[in-house]
C-alpha cells in the first residue's frame, strides 16, 4: 500500500509555521510498516488543491491531509475532495451538534461561517472533534482510503491516535503490513557502509533500502 500526505495551509509555505504535522503522520506510518511515498504542501488555492489531490488520487492508496477544516473562505479541504471524486457535500448532523455543543461550552454564538464545517463528502466515515469544531473523516473510493484531520497539532494527533491508528490496524493486520529493520553503525562512513552492501542489495527486488549518516549512525 502506498501512501500520501497533503498538508494544507498557505502559512506552512510562507514559512509562518512549522509543519509538525508531516511529520507526527510520517511516523505513525513507519510504526505500522505503512510505505509513504510522498509529502506534499500545498496552499490554500483551489486550483492547486484540486490538481495535487488528483494526482494523489491517481497514485497513492491511502491519502491522509491535514488543514483546511476551518470556518474561513480559504478552509477548502472538504469542497475540493468532493469535487476531485464527484461527491456531493452534505450535510452531518452529528457534526452540527457537536459544533453547537463546543461553542456554546466557550460562549462563542454560531455564526453561517462556523456551520460550513458540518459539510462532509457524502459517504464519509464522520470523526467527532471533542477537541475542536472541524470534523476529521474516513473515506473510502474506488479501493483508495482519503482520511482528512483538521490542521491543529493537538486535534490532529489527537483524532489520529484514537481514530486513525485503529482502523488501519483493523484495515491492514500484520500478515498484510511490511516489515521494517533498523541497522546501527558506527566506525564506517556512509560510502563505505555502500561499497559493503551493494552487491547485496542490487540482487534484491523486494525491498528498499537507505543509508542515513547521523551522531549514532544508522542504516534502515
Amino acid at each position: 500500500m502506498k501512501a500520501e500526505i497533503i498538508s494544507i495551509g498557505s502559512e506552512i509555505l510562507r514559512g509562518q509555521i512549522v509543519d509538525t504535522n508531516a511529520n507526527f503522520i510520517a511516523q505513525k506510518l513507519t510504526e505500522l510498516s505503512i510505505d509513504l511515498n510522498y509529502i506534499s504542501a500545498v496552499g490554500d488555492n483551489q486550483k492547486m488543491l484540486l490538481s495535487l489531490f488528483k494526482k494523489a488520487f491517481n497514485r497513492s492508496d491511502l491519502i491522509i491531509t491535514t488543514g483546511g477544516l476551518g470556518p474561513t473562505e480559504d478552509d477548502i479541504t472538504y469542497q475540493i475532495i468532493a469535487r476531485a471524486l464527484n461527491l456531493k457535500l452534505i450535510k452531518y448532523p452529528e457534526a452540527e451538534e457537536n459544533l453547537k455543543k463546543f461553542l456554546n461550552k466557550i460562549k462563542i454564538k454560531v455564526s453561517l461561517s462556523n456551520l460550513k464545517q458540518v459539510y462532509l463528502p457524502e459517504g464519509a466515515k464522520i470523526i467527532i472533534n471533542q477537541y475542536g469544531t472541524a470534523p476529521a473523516m474516513i473515506l473510502e473510493k474506488d479501493n483508495k482510503i482519503i482520511c482528512s484531520f483538521p490542521g491543529v497539532p493537538h486535534e490532529m494527533k489527537n483524532l489520529i491516535e484514537e481514530n486513525l491508528i485503529p482502523y488501519l490496524k483493523e484495515k491492514f493486520p500484520p500478515s498484510m503490513i511490511k516489515k521494517s529493520k533498523t541497522l546501527k553503525i558506527t566506525g564506517l562512513g556512509e560510502s563505505s557502509v555502500n561499497e559493503l552492501i551493494r552487491n547485496y542489495i542490487n540482487k534484491q527486488t523486494n525491498f528498499s533500502f537507505g543509508i542515513y549518516a547521523n551522531p549514532e549512525g544508522r542504516l534502515a
